[in-house]
C-alpha cells in the first residue's frame, strides 16, 4: 500500500510544479517589402491562462495588420492537463532591412518568462511584371513567365496574381475568373497552387493575394507571343446599384524556346527533357516457353510526365516484343510538374533457357544544367522453361488457347429479345393489382363514409365558401384552396392531395385515372388560389366568382371521372390464363440455335485451315467474311483474335476478344488471351459485364427472379406471412439489380478500341490537324461524336481529341 501512495504523492509533486514554456517565431523569416509575416508567440503551461502577452515597441518600418488568440486545453494522466495559447501578430514591412524583435514578456501567476530575439529580414520590392488595374486600382492583375528564356520540352511556369482590395472583397457577388492563355505548341499542365489567399500591402492599402499558376512544355524552338492573362470579376456597390462586370488583361507575354544542343547527345536519346531516374522489373522471373512476362519501366522525376517517351529497348534475340502501354500518374505540386511514367511491355521468349536482358537506359536532357544525362536500371534474369502448352505448334511458339474448330452458332437464348418475353414481366403486375384491389375492398369497410355522405358534407361546404365571394375576407382563397383539396382527397381516397404541391397533385390525379387535361386543370386552380392568397392587393369580387365557378366546375367533372372509373382486375382465371400462354410460348421457342450450315460452314473451316497453316492473314480474312453474315458466333470472334494476335495485331485481337468475351462472359480461355496481350484493366472494366452474364441471360436471370419475387410479395401480402414479403422484397431488388447492371452501360458513351498503334489523336477532325498525342494499339477510348469518318473520343485518363474511325473497333 506504501508504493501506491508514495506513487501517487511523486506524480502529485511532479503536477505542482507547473512548469511554464514560451517560444516566439516568424513565419516566413524573409520577406519582400509589402509582403506580410507571422509572429507566433506560443505559451505552454499545466496551470491557468497567462495574465498578459507584452510584445515590447517594434521597428518603425514594421506595421501590425492583424492579431489572434487561440487556447488549446489537452488532457493529460493522471488527471491533469496542459494548456498551449498562441497569439499571431501579422506584420508587414515596408522598408527593406534586418530587423531584430526584443523578447516578448508573458506573466503567468505573477511570474515573468521572455521569449528570445527573433529577426525579420525584409529584402528589396518585388519586381515589376505585366499588370492591370481595376478602377480606382481595386484590383491588380498580375502576370510573369519564369524562364522567359527555355530549351523545347522545358517547363515554363504561367505565374498569375490577383490582387483585391478591402472595399472590393465585400463587394463582390461571386469568384473571379481566370483565364490564362491556351497557346498551340504546347503541352499545357495546369499546377495545383494554393487555394489560400494571403494579404499584402500595397502602397498605403491593404489587398488579399490569390495566386495561379501554369506549366507551358514548349514542343518546337521559336520565339511566342503568349495571349494576355485575362480576369472576369462582378461586383455590386450597393443595394440600389446594379451589378457591374470588369474584365482585365495584362500585356501579351513573350517567351524564346532554344533548341535542344547536338553536343553531347546520347544516341538512346529520345526527346526527354526534365530530371528523372528510372526503375525497372519482369513480372514473372520465371515462365515456360511461350507464355508471356511484362517488362515494367517506370520513369520517376520533374517534367511533361505525360509526353514523356517510351525508352528505346535492345533487340533481343529470340523474344518477341510488344508495343508498351503507358500509365502516367501526376503527383500535386505547387511549383512543378512531378510523377511517374509506366511503360509496360509484353515479351514472349520463344525457346527455353536463361535469358539475361541488357539494363535499361533512359538519356533526358536537364537544362538546368544544360547537359545530357542517362538514367539507369539493371534487370534480373529470365528463367525460360519447356513449353507447357498441350497442342502447341511444332515450333514451340503458340502462346493462345487453341482455335476453336466449328462455329458456336446464334446465342441460345436470342428468344429473350421478343416481344412476348418482353410482356411476361408485366403479368405479376396484374396480379398483385388484383391483390392489393382485393384488400383495399376488404379494408373499406363500414367505419368509412359513404361517398354520398362525403358529398353532401363536401356541398355545404362550398356553400359557406359561396357566402364570402362578395366579401373582403383576405382568407377566401385560402379556403376556398383547402376545400378543394379536401374534396379531392375524398374523393380519390388520396390523403397526400391534402398538403401535395400542385405540380404533384396533377401526377397523383393521373395516377388514379384522371384524364391529363382534367388534372392540368386542377394543378392549375391550385397555383392560381396560391397566388392569390399572397397577392399585394387582394383580387375583387370579380375574380373571386371565376375562381369559385372553377372550382364547382373542376369538382363536379372529378366526380363524374371517379364515377365512371373501372376497378376490375383480372380474377384468378384470367392471371392463370396468362401465365398458361407464357408457358406455352416459352415452350414453344427453339431449344438451341442451329449453327451456320452450307457455304458459312465451308467457309468457316477454310479459315481454320489457313491458320494451322500458319497462314494468318487469310484466316483472319475469312473470320471477317464469316462474321459479317454471323456476328453473334463468338467462336468465330474468338478465332478471329488468336489470327490477329499471331499476326502481330494486338490492337485488332483484343477488340476480337472483347467482342467473344461479352456474347461468353465466362469464357476462360478468352480471358486469358486477353490478359496474354495485356488489355488495359480499365479497358476490361468497361467494356465486360459488371455481372458474368451474356446479355440475354441477364434479362433471362431478371425476369426470372422478378417472376419469383411477385410470387413470394402476393403470398406475403393475402396470407400475411413476413417471410415470404422478406424473401420477396430480396428477390424483386435483385431482379432490378440485374436489369441496371443490364442498362447502365447502355447509357454510356459507347466504346471502342484503338486498332493500330501508334495512332495520333489529333486537335481536328483534319489529317493535317495538330497531333496531341499517340494512342497504342489495343488502348481504350469513349466515342463522344460521330463525323463524317472522324470520331471524337476521349481517353480514359481524360485527354479528347478526334480519330480516324477506321482505326477504331467499336464495341
Amino acid at each position: 500500500m506504501a508504493v501506491p501512495l508514495a506513487l501517487f504523492a511523486l506524480v502529485i509533486g511532479l503536477h505542482a510544479q507547473d512548469p511554464v514554456r514560451v517560444t516566439a517565431k516568424l513565419t516566413p523569416e524573409s520577406v519582400p517589402v509589402g509582403e506580410t509575416t507571422v509572429l507566433e508567440v506560443v505559451v505552454e503551461t499545466n496551470g491557468p491562462a497567462p495574465d498578459a502577452i507584452v510584445v515590447p515597441p517594434l521597428p518603425p518600418e514594421l506595421s501590425i495588420v492583424s492579431s489572434s488568440d487561440y487556447t488549446q486545453l489537452q488532457l493529460t494522466m493522471p488527471g491533469g492537463r496542459r494548456r498551449t495559447v498562441r497569439r499571431q501578430i501579422t506584420l508587414v514591412a515596408r522598408e527593406p532591412g534586418r530587423y531584430e524583435i526584443a523578447p516578448i514578456a508573458v506573466r503567468v501567476r505573477g511570474e515573468q518568462y521572455r521569449t528570445g530575439v527573433v529577426t525579420l529580414v525584409v529584402t528589396g520590392s518585388v519586381s515589376a511584371r505585366s499588370r492591370s488595374r481595376g478602377p480606382n486600382d481595386e484590383v491588380i492583375l498580375r502576370a510573369w513567365l519564369t524562364p522567359d528564356t527555355a530549351y523545347v520540352g522545358e517547363q515554363v511556369t504561367l505565374h498569375g496574381e490577383a490582387m483585391f482590395s478591402t472595399d472590393v472583397r465585400l463587394q463582390l457577388r461571386r469568384a473571379p475568373d481566370y483565364i490564362p492563355p491556351s497557346p498551340s505548341g504546347f503541352w499545357v499542365h495546369d499546377l495545383a497552387g494554393s487555394t489560400a489567399a494571403r494579404p499584402r500591402l500595397v502602397g498605403d492599402e491593404m489587398y488579399e493575394v490569390q495566386s495561379f499558376g501554369r506549366a507551358y512544355f514548349p514542343l518546337a524552338p521559336g520565339e511566342y507571343v503568349l495571349a494576355p492573362v485575362r480576369l472576369l470579376y462582378e461586383v455590386r456597390r450597393g443595394f440600389l446599384f446594379a451589378p457591374e462586370s470588369h474584365e482585365l488583361a495584362t500585356d501579351s507575354l513573350r517567351l524564346v524556346v532554344l533548341p535542344l544542343p547536338e553536343e553531347g547527345r546520347p544516341a538512346s536519346f529520345t526527346g526527354a527533357v526534365g530530371r528523372f531516374s528510372v526503375r525497372a522489373r519482369i513480372e514473372p522471373t520465371e515462365v515456360p516457353a511461350g507464355e508471356a512476362v511484362a517488362l515494367v519501366v517506370e520513369v520517376t522525376g520533374e517534367g511533361n510526365i505525360k509526353g514523356l517517351p517510351p525508352p528505346l529497348l535492345p533487340d533481343l534475340d529470340g523474344v518477341r516484343v510488344f508495343p508498351p502501354t503507358e500509365e502516367t500518374e501526376i503527383q500535386p505540386d505547387e511549383a512543378r510538374v512531378r510523377g511517374v511514367k509506366r511503360f509496360t511491355w509484353v515479351l514472349i521468349p520463344d525457346r527455353p533457357g536463361r535469358l539475361q536482358l541488357p539494363p535499361i537506359e533512359y538519356a533526358y536532357f536537364d537544362p538546368e544544367l544544360v547537359a545530357y544525362d542517362v538514367a539507369r536500371s539493371s534487370l534480373p534474369a529470365l528463367a525460360v522453361g519447356p513449353a507447357a502448352w498441350a497442342g502447341a505448334a511444332e515450333t514451340g511458339a503458340a502462346t493462345t488457347a487453341v482455335i476453336r474448330a466449328t462455329p458456336s452458332g446464334p446465342p441460345r437464348l436470342r428468344w429473350v429479345r421478343t416481344r412476348w418475353f418482353a410482356a411476361v414481366p408485366f403479368l405479376p403486375l396484374a396480379g398483385l393489382a388484383w391483390v392489393l384491389t382485393v384488400r383495399r375492398r376488404a379494408s373499406r369497410r363500414p367505419p368509412v363514409p359513404s361517398k354520398r355522405r362525403l358529398r353532401a358534407g363536401r356541398r355545404q361546404r362550398m356553400a359557406e365558401i359561396e357566402t364570402l365571394v362578395g366579401g373582403q375576407d383576405t382568407a377566401f382563397f385560402g379556403r376556398l384552396a383547402a376545400a378543394v383539396r379536401t374534396a379531392l382527397a375524398e374523393e380519390f381516397a388520396l390523403p397526400t392531395l391534402d398538403r401535395a404541391a400542385p405540380a404533384d397533385v396533377r401526377s397523383l390525379l393521373e395516377d388514379a385515372g384522371v384524364a391529363a387535361a382534367l388534372a392540368g386543370e386542377a394543378a392549375g386552380l391550385l397555383e392560381r388560389l396560391e397566388r392569390a392568397r399572397f397577392e399585394p392587393v387582394p383580387p375583387g369580387p370579380e375574380e373571386r366568382r371565376a375562381c369559385f365557378a372553377e372550382a364547382m366546375r373542376l369538382l363536379e367533372a372529378l366526380e363524374a371521372t371517379a364515377d365512371g372509373r373501372g376497378h376490375a382486375a383480372p380474377g384468378p382465371g384470367t392471371t392463370a390464363s396468362l401465365v398458361l400462354a407464357g408457358l406455352l410460348a416459352f415452350s414453344a421457342a427453339p431449344a438451341a440455335a442451329q449453327a451456320p450450315q452450307g457455304s458459312g460452314l465451308a467457309a468457316f473451316e477454310r479459315a481454320v485451315e489457313a491458320y494451322g497453316a500458319g497462314d494468318f492473314a487469310a484466316a483472319a480474312e475469312g473470320f471477317r467474311h464469316f462474321l459479317a453474315a454471323h456476328p453473334e458466333d463468338a467462336n468465330a470472334w474468338y478465332n478471329l483474335g488468336s489470327a490477329y494476335f499471331q499476326a502481330g495485331e494486338r490492337g485488332r485481337a483484343i477488340w476480337a476478344w472483347l467482342q467473344a468475351a461479352r456474347l461468353r462472359p465466362r469464357d476462360g480461355e478468352v480471358m486469358h488471351n486477353l490478359r496474354l496481350a495485356q488489355a488495359g484493366q480499365e479497358l476490361l472494366q468497361r467494356a465486360l459485364p459488371p455481372v458474368p452474364l451474356s446479355s440475354d441471360e441477364t434479362l433471362l436471370a431478371a425476369c426470372a427472379l422478378w417472376l419469383a419475387g411477385a410470387a413470394a410479395l402476393g403470398r406475403a401480402i393475402l396470407r400475411r406471412a413476413r417471410a415470404a414479403g422478406v424473401a420477396g422484397a430480396l428477390l424483386t431488388s435483385l431482379a432490378l439489380a440485374l436489369v441496371a447492371a443490364w442498362g447502365l452501360p447502355r447509357l454510356r458513351d459507347p466504346i471502342a478500341v484503338v486498332l493500330d498503334g501508334p495512332t495520333p489523336l489529333l486537335a481536328a477532325p483534319v489529317l493535317r490537324a495538330e497531333p496531341l498525342r499517340e494512342l497504342d494499339a489495343g488502348s481504350g477510348v469513349r466515342i463522344l461524336e460521330e463525323r463524317g469518318d472522324w470520331l471524337r473520343v476521349a481517353t480514359f485518363d481524360g485527354g479528347q481529341g478526334w480519330l480516324e474511325a477506321s482505326r477504331a473497333g467499336r464495341l
